[in-house]
């Protein structure tokens, strides 16, 4: 190309396009896998919850604390699935997954820990709306 100045560098970069960044090709990160020393906790990561026992149980625990409102919406439970393991997690559909909040959500996970011995165990709950729109990860 006529008045085109290409340097060194250049030609470099166009042979390997990986070396124009310093760090290299980029790296994808996967948390590694929850571990325990204790058997027992160990065990308990790998837990498969029926999905029939888990809507009981939160379908149970939303109507001894109803979760609160947030002007005059309130979140609404309709089923919920175990998605994962170690560790374990549990995808909730509900109507609407912003209103959920910290606090209630202690609680949910609180009463499923109780209810399926958890005990030690990390769990992590994801909301998603029954209308399919998509929300990440809790708060």
């Amino acid at each position: 190309r006529a008045g085109t100045v290409t340097t060194p560098r250049m030609r470099q970069n166009r042979a390997n396009p990986h070396r124009r960044t310093r760090q290299g090709p980029p790296i994808m990160y996967m948390p590694p896998p929850f571990t325990s020393r204790d058997p027992a906790v160990a065990a308990r990561l790998m837990t498969v919850i029926p999905t029939g026992v888990l809507n009981r149980v939160l379908h149970d625990a939303f109507h001894k604390t109803q979760p609160p409102f947030s002007g005059r919406r309130q979140l609404k439970f309709y089923y919920a699935t175990q998605t994962g393991q170690n560790p374990p997690r549990i995808t909730l559909f509900v109507n609407e997954p912003r209103l959920n909040n910290p606090t209630y959500q202690a609680y949910l996970t609180t009463r499923l820990r109780d209810a399926f011995d958890l005990a030690g165990v990390p769990l992590i709950l994801r909301y998603r709306s029954s209308h399919g729109q998509r929300r990440p990860d809790g708060p």
